[in-house]
């Protein structure tokens, strides 16, 4: 009979490292081993007015301490005790009769290295001191007095145990803290094997014999454990078989090779299978045997998903994965919370941490705020870099408030091109933007170039004027104008009829909203007209009159003002000419008239072009 085997499935119970429990009320196995007392302080003490009694003791070692108060033929036992077998810790303080009116005091303070996990459970039953506070404070895990009794995975470090109570109420009832510490139980060694036999001649066997070893090296090598047996394993029509092989150690899943030698079950020689087949590890369901009592577990649902259970609300119980290197755990990837989830660093603590109720992202800091949250206690950037060739890397920064009394940094919000390691734009705590400067004096300062906008528009209307003086101003029929005449004043040619204009040179967009003209109209035969007017050089039109003339009146010597505004505001348009016209109302120009100048007022909404 010729055989060969192709083993199409393998499964390996790799140890992830999983919170194992006692069932409280139970003493645990000692983890004695994996817990070292480095250094203690205890003190114990009682006060009645039947008589005092104390205790103390210092440094490394077992103690086991109970204090009592003798009142005449009435002895208070057990009022304070502390026992510490095993690094296993026990506190009690007993429950005192009415009117012995005693005061309980129990300081105890332990240093200890935990070189291998171990299970911390936490227990308490009775009444209440009027004061205690417990914490055990440790790389990545701090509990204290308000965690809920249960059982934590406290994972190797130097650690902080302390416990304290001060005075106790009579009649309420004796009350007792325990904290175990016990080992984590080993993960099991046995694997899953299935494979398929090949018949070669002779058909395959309904049951086999199988001899497994387990090598260094694919060929060659030297056996690390076995031969495994497991004897009249079943063999289905199509070859296919399954057993349990158990090496009895923990094997390194980076070089072992399993080599197999099958016989027919109960006779004959074994036929050795080659190529021997690497061993890897596949995550599969493994909890320890108290897990059942934990509140914390890791297994497989039924998509054969990974599931980390683990305590509600923030807890060191939380559900996670440490990340360990050099045997120092660096970090640490789970739950903080109901809500959160993120990455905690033993040094800096909570640094990326999501809200899944919010969906807010919080870098540096765990209370995110916002779509992306980042915080810190100096000067925080957000960094964006391009790898193209060209590219360069821009950060924005909010700034912190360290740079001086006065400094425009201070709180300011930043651009920075730090390829270039240069300022590009700010804005500063009052909202002063700068645009290549870090000290703006304005709503917005530009330094080392101009600006350029294809539009612009002001908040509001911005009211503006120009002012025309008397040497604007031209005959219409192209005579001599005498300027300057009397305290400034523009004479037209005696009898001329015409009168004179002026051009109004106003920005394209803006409103026209009222124009004065001033004149001297110092004849009594005749009076002045002012008026507006528009042309349009490219049409075969005349002059437009957009305001009603307005008159002087004739014979005073004062300067009168000639209100000639349009009827509504006029808009200045692009191939538009606007005039202002003056001229006499009876007969010609005389030498009592004169035109002293005319103020137009207007309004833009952007800056003219």
């Amino acid at each position: 009979m010729n055989l060969s085997m192709n083993m199409s499935e393998r499964s390996w119970a790799a140890w992830m490292g999983v919170a194992a429990a006692a069932v409280l009320g139970t003493m645990a196995p000692s983890a004695l081993g994996q817990v070292t007392i480095n250094s203690a302080s205890r003190t114990l003490g009682v006060s009645s007015q039947f008589g005092n009694a104390s205790d103390s003791f210092t440094g490394p070692g077992p103690w086991d301490r109970t204090l009592t108060v003798v009142a005449g033929t009435t002895t208070l036992n057990s009022l304070v005790s502390a026992t510490e077998i095993n690094a296993n810790f026990s506190f009690t303080v007993g429950n005192p009769p009415p009117g012995a009116l005693p005061g309980a005091v129990l300081q105890y303070q332990v240093t200890m290295t935990i070189s291998a996990p171990v299970a911390l459970t936490l227990s308490r039953s009775g009444g209440g001191p009027v004061s205690e506070n417990f914490s055990l404070s440790g790389p990545g895990i701090v509990i204290g007095s308000g965690t809920s009794p249960g059982t934590f995975l406290v994972t190797p470090g130097d650690y902080l145990l302390q416990y304290s109570v001060n005075g106790f109420a009579p009649g309420v009832g004796s009350t007792a803290f325990n904290v175990t510490l016990s080992p984590v139980p080993i993960a099991p060694t046995a694997f899953t094997y299935q494979g398929k036999l090949t018949a070669g001649t002779g058909g395959v066997p309904s049951a086999i014999d199988v001899s497994a070893t387990v090598w260094s090296a694919q060929t060659g090598g030297t056996a690390v454990t076995g031969p495994m047996a497991a004897n009249a394993v079943t063999v289905a029509a199509d070859g296919t078989f399954t057993t349990v092989l158990d090496p009895g150690i923990d094997l390194p899943m980076s070089s072992t090779w399993l080599e197999l030698a099958v016989r027919p079950s109960g006779s004959g020689a074994y036929t050795t299978l080659s190529p021997r087949q690497a061993i890897r590890a596949t995550p599969k369901a493994r909890t320890a045997a108290v897990a059942e009592t934990a509140q914390t577990a890791l297994g497989l649902d039924a998509q054969q998903r990974v599931i980390l259970r683990g305590e509600q609300g923030a807890s060191p119980a939380s559900p996670g994965l440490w990340l360990n290197s050099g045997n120092v755990f660096r970090a640490f990837f789970g739950m903080q919370d109901n809500q959160r989830v993120g990455w905690f660093v033993p040094s800096t603590g909570w640094s990326v941490v999501l809200n899944s109720t919010t969906g807010f992202l919080g870098v540096g800091t765990d209370q995110p705020n916002y779509n992306l949250h980042t915080s810190g206690p100096t000067d925080t950037q957000v960094a964006i870099s391009s790898t193209s060739s060209g590219g360069r890397t821009w950060s924005l920064q909010s700034s912190a408030g360290t740079y001086g009394t006065g400094n425009q940094l201070n709180g300011s919000l930043q651009i920075i091109d730090r390829t270039a390691g240069l300022l590009r734009m700010m804005v500063d705590a009052n909202g002063n933007v700068g645009v290549g400067t870090a000290t703006p004096q304005a709503k917005l300062q530009v330094a080392g170039g101009g600006v350029r906008a294809d539009s612009y528009q002001f908040n509001a209307p911005v009211a503006s004027s120009i002012t025309i003086g008397d040497t604007a101003w031209r005959a219409r029929t192209g005579g001599a104008v005498t300027y300057g005449l009397g305290q400034g004043g523009a004479q037209l040619p005696v009898g001329d009829t015409f009168g004179a204009m002026t051009e109004l040179r106003l920005p394209v967009g803006a409103t026209l909203t009222g124009v004065t003209v001033y004149v001297v109209d110092n004849e009594s035969a005749s009076n002045i007209n002012a008026e507006l007017q528009s042309w349009n050089p490219a049409a075969l039109s005349g002059y437009v009159g957009l305001s009603i003339p307005v008159q002087s009146s004739g014979a005073n010597a004062g300067v009168q003002a000639l209100a000639a505004n349009p009827g509504t505001p006029i808009t200045i348009n692009a191939g538009q000419v606007y005039l202002l016209r003056v001229a006499p109302t009876n007969g010609g120009w005389t030498g009592n008239m004169l035109i002293r100048g005319a103020v137009v007022n207007y309004t833009m909404t952007a800056p003219a072009r």
